[in-house]
Parts: C-alpha cells; sequence; structure tokens
C-alpha cells in the first residue's frame, strides 16, 4: 500500500544477492523482503528520463537505500555510466576500462556488444566474465552447444569418408596383388 499512494518508479533492472529467486515477483518490494535493498541497479535512459534517473534516482538509490552499485545508460548515444558506493563515503563513479565497467558486486563487466539478439542486429547492453570473454545467455549457450556437436558429427562423418575410401583404396591394391599371383 505504501507504494501504491505513491508516485512510485522501479529501476529498469536489479540483482539481490543471495535471495532465493522462487517464487517469482513481479516486483522486489523491499519492505515484504525483510528490507533488503538490491545490491546493483541499471537504469535504461530515455531522453524523458535521463536526468531523473542520473539525479534524483541515483540519490535515492545510493544514498537513501544504500545500494551498493548504481549503473546508467544511454541506448541512442551509448553512453554507459556507474557509481560505486564504499561503505558509507559517498558514491564514486567507476571509472571505464575499455569501454566497460567493473561490477565489484557481480563480479562481470558490464558494457555494450554489437549482435543478433532475439532476431536484431544492434548494439546490447551486456555483461563479460573477468577476461572480457561475453557472457552468455541460456539461448546462446544452446545455440553454441548445437554448432560444437554439428560440428563434432560434421568432423567424424569426414573422418568415417576418409577411411572407407582409404578402406576401399587399400582392398583394390589387395586384389591386384592377389591377381598377379595367380599361375
Amino acid at each position: 500500500n505504501q507504494a501504491r499512494n505513491t508516485k512510485f518508479q522501479g529501476p529498469d533492472f536489479y540483482v539481490v544477492k543471495g535471495v532465493n529467486r522462487y517464487p517469482i515477483r513481479p516486483s522486489w518490494v523491499t519492505w515484504e523482503e525483510g528490507y533488503r535493498v538490491p545490491n546493483v541497479i541499471v537504469e535504461l535512459l530515455s531522453p524523458s528520463t535521463a536526468d531523473h534517473d542520473r539525479v534524483e534516482k541515483k540519490k535515492v538509490y545510493l544514498q537513501e537505500l544504500d545500494v551498493r552499485e548504481y549503473y546508467c545508460f544511454d541506448p541512442d548515444g551509448f553512453v554507459l555510466e556507474g557509481w560505486r558506493k564504499n561503505g558509507k563515503r559517498k558514491p564514486t563513479a567507476i571509472k571505464l576500462q575499455d569501454g566497460r565497467l567493473w561490477s565489484e558486486e557481480l563480479g562481470l563487466f558490464l558494457g555494450t556488444w554489437e549482435g543478433v539478439y532475439l532476431r536484431d542486429r544492434e548494439t546490447w547492453l551486456r555483461f563479460f566474465d573477468a577476461n572480457g570473454d561475453l557472457s552468455l545467455i541460456p539461448e546462446e549457450v544452446a545455440e553454441r552447444r548445437a554448432a560444437a556437436e554439428a560440428a563434432r558429427a560434421s568432423a567424424s562423418a569426414a573422418r568415417a569418408d576418409t577411411a572407407e575410401a582409404e578402406l576401399a583404396k587399400l582392398r583394390a591394391q589387395l586384389e591386384a596383388l592377389r591377381q598377379n599371383q595367380t599361375p
């Protein structure tokens, strides 16, 4: 009722570590979750919300709710910003590393990636591991496994064809030798 009676705005994406993901919740209601707040929040900016997200929401999340990391991504200009709260000190900007931001909370980089997702070729905001490799979503893992299996099957078929051809060649040579030894 508290949220319903006020002008409420939730984050676009958030992570709360150490909680059971079930039951699936339509939203995260802090007072129903033992007053646990998200560890990480990501906002996708639009021209109409950019200033609000960068100023008011940033203040609420980092200073009032004590969220550890807050990120803003402008999908039109591909601008990524982040702030980290270290203890009780004022939040500090996270420095870009090769165009990506390191999340201490997640142990991942957050950055842009150009590729196809849901049949659309776009520049997407994605996670990367400590080595800079793209963190795959389940569909991508399945696609890569299927492609690797198809490649293994193709290589196995090629080896079988080569072995079959070699066997046929050896049989022909053996038959030729037998015919030359016949009186």
